[in-house]
């Protein structure tokens, strides 16, 4: 097929499929109706096969033009707002603005736009927790109590919250039944909740994945707590500030304070009765934004594509953390009998130290979703192309989900840890 033709049907397969969500906590059932209570959902399968096709920068000029001209279609048919860059080798390859950062004054979007990347933050909570690790402040194995000594759990290790293994409840479920809907919440008042009403576990500690945002809330007060700061001023210190990520924060105060970062990207939602563009908290249906929005644990970064991309450096130069733990972060999860565990529900994947991890070994990914923005950053490690893109508009309808979703994603017998480490992984993303 003709280069051109590839880039053309990836990006269309990445971003004008239906959505469909990467976090299971949080995913809608297009079945149900009413609005769900939860964090992160995602596009389906985002970037597969479009930064991975790209040819390499010394004869990118052509795909180049391909992906602008595609990208301002989807924009002009309403299908796409938002920021993408995809680099190679931390160099960028391509970058553009497509759309309105803010529809009442018309501000267009531009490479400094800041979006909340929700579920991203979860990666770069795990780089915390790691660092801590490499200077002895704590073990990944071992209790979380260790560090909380209220968490009610003593068989769940940090391993457990940062793999997804932990077996905790959904954080919505909790907080519906335990939370006066019309107060924000912030994560001192999950823990709190926890610790009093100590739900029973899903699943045993290390034997499942599970996709839950209430693992990373605790782990937010975990670094909090061993660093002796808030979780946001530990994140500032120890990330943000040494890579001069000068855009990037924890920031909630929208929901806790009504108050709108300068620059920032309004997110948008499309209102099934009027066809329009609305902000989501003006829908009786988004009120879950504010009540969660005060949590930061598990989705409270804000960021733009070009510091996303001065975080990819760091990681492939191992500035935050050793190469040994990088590979570490990137291997998938066994259980206790050394068998990986894959989430097969959508598309075979692992999920490692705040990563996912693709069927190759050679793909890394995390999205995020919150109210109207999502974003993702998708690292090709044979290639050595990152994708990232943050969108400020999402059209899906939203729907109110009982039971849990996923709650039957096992570990599959593929093969153990030891076998999956002599497996070459196929190179399948290097390009043309």
């Amino acid at each position: 097929m003709h280069q051109k033709h590839v880039i053309v049907l990836a990006i269309l397969m990445a971003v004008s499929v239906p959505i469909i969500a990467q976090q299971p906590s949080a995913q809608p059932d297009p079945g149900a109706v009413g609005v769900t209570v939860g964090r992160s959902w995602s596009l389906s399968v985002p970037f597969t096969g479009m930064v991975a096709q790209l040819p390499d920068r010394r004869a990118f000029c052509g795909a180049a033009t391909d992906l602008a001209a595609l990208f301002g279609r989807l924009h002009r048919k309403d299908h796409f707002s938002g920021n993408v860059l995809v680099a190679e080798r931390g160099r960028v390859i391509f970058e553009r603005s497509f759309g309105l950062a803010d529809d009442a004054t018309q501000r267009p979007l531009d490479a400094r736009s800041v979006f909340p990347v929700a579920s991203i933050t979860k990666p770069i909570c795990a780089l915390a927790v790691l660092q801590m690790r490499h200077e002895g402040l704590l073990a990944l194995d071992a209790p979380a109590r260790t560090y909380l000594p209220e968490f009610p759990y003593p068989t769940v290790t940090l391993r457990h919250l940062l793999t997804h293994t932990s077996g905790l409840v959904r954080l919505s479920d909790l907080m519906d039944e335990h939370w006066d809907a019309a107060r924000v919440a912030d994560d001192a008042a999950v823990l709190a909740i926890l610790t009093r009403a100590k739900p029973a576990l899903h699943s045993t500690p290390g034997q499942r994945f599970e996709y839950e945002n209430l693992n990373y809330v605790v782990l937010g007060q975990v670094v909090g707590r061993v660093a002796g700061m808030s979780f946001s001023r530990a994140l500032k210190q120890r990330i943000f500030e040494p890579l001069v990520m000068t855009a990037t924060a924890v920031d909630t105060t929208r929901w806790t304070e009504g108050r709108r970062l300068d620059r920032a990207a309004e997110g948008y939602v499309r209102d099934p009765r009027t066809k329009t563009w609305v902000l989501p908290e003006s829908l009786e249906d988004w009120g879950f934004l504010r009540t969660l929005g005060g949590i930061a644990g598990d989705g409270g970064v804000v960021s733009t594509a070009r510091d996303l991309l001065i975080l990819d450096r760091a990681l492939r130069d191992h500035a935050l953390v050793s190469e040994a733990t990088w590979n570490e972060a990137i291997s998938p999860t066994c259980n206790e009998n050394d068998t990986e565990i894959w989430n097969t529900s959508w598309v075979k994947s692992s999920y490692g130290l705040g990563w996912y991890i693709g069927e190759d070994l050679a793909t890394t990914w995390h999205n995020g979703d919150w109210g109207g923005h999502q974003a993702g950053l998708r690292r090709y490690l044979d290639s050595g192309k990152t994708g990232i893109y943050l969108s400020n508009r999402r059209r899906l309808v939203l729907a109110r989900r009982t039971g849990r979703h996923h709650a039957t994603t096992r570990a599959s017998p593929v093969e153990s840890q030891k076998q999956a480490r002599r497996r070459q992984p196929r190179n399948l993303l290097a390009g043309p």
